[in-house]
């Protein structure tokens, strides 16, 4: 069996490095003025203590949180949702922001057991709100 915090205490360690190391790449501070890097490094640092917590008192506990196995359906629609996911990322900026993500946002929700005439709806609501809010608002250009 696996033991959950064990593992996603690993993966959050990667992430959290792959996270500091596009840190280092940004522009200094100038003066005594942090620089950009300096929330997501400090965000980091904090993830990091948080991850050892958890790795040891997964090791600790040896308590198993997942008994589920690769070949259980909840299992795969997870891994599906995941590769999904991945691939939304991947295609970031290329095509539009609203036929993307009510797309992306379709399957997922067809894939959770919801119909797709309700998924199309939503997803295409939630869509156009998100593209209203960041286009008005924060004026932050969605593809």
């Amino acid at each position: 069996m696996i033991n959950a915090d064990v593992i996603f205490s690993i993966v959050s360690l990667g992430v959290g490095i792959l996270y500091y190391v596009q840190s280092l790449k940004f522009p200094p501070g100038i003066g005594n003025v942090p620089g950009p890097a300096f929330y997501p490094q400090l965000v980091f640092y904090v993830w990091f203590i948080l991850t050892v917590i958890l790795f040891v008192s997964g090791i600790k506990n040896r308590k198993t949180y997942f008994p589920y196995r690769l070949s259980d359906p909840r299992v795969q629609r997870g891994f599906l949702i995941i590769v999904i996911t991945f691939l939304y990322l991947f295609f970031w900026g290329k095509g539009r922001f609203v036929i993307n993500t009510p797309a992306y946002l379709t399957v997922i929700m067809i894939i959770l057991g919801e119909k797709w005439h309700k998924a199309l709806f939503a997803s295409i609501l939630i869509s156009l709100f998100v593209y209203y809010v960041f286009n008005n608002f924060f004026s932050v250009q969605l593809f």
